[in-house]
């Protein structure tokens, strides 16, 4: 699995509030915060840590393919001290 994310200073999720199985959640670079990672949440881990695959990778305006060793599709391990947002799946009914 490719390194760890790390969320930029202003993160808006709070503890007890992790992601679930199919959850998008956004990270952003230690070493540029500019740069967001959104991710897909695979599987719960251990207790507030996740495995998530990522879905896209931007700095700005601008997409990128791969930032800091962390490529498109890659699996990841990310923390809730990582993750700056969440989008909920919701199952259509």
């Amino acid at each position: 699995m490719a390194g760890i994310l790390a969320v930029a200073a202003g993160r808006s999720v709070q503890r007890g509030e992790g992601p679930a199985k199919g959850d998008l959640v956004t990270a952003h670079s230690e070493s540029d915060p500019s740069v967001e990672f959104n991710l897909l949440i695979i599987e719960s881990n251990a207790p507030g840590e996740w495995v998530a695959e990522v879905f896209a990778i931007g700095c700005g305006l601008e997409s990128l393919a791969t930032f800091d060793g962390v490529d498109l599709g890659d699996h990841v391990q990310i923390s809730l001290e990582e993750i700056s947002g969440i989008i909920r799946h919701t199952s259509a009914q």
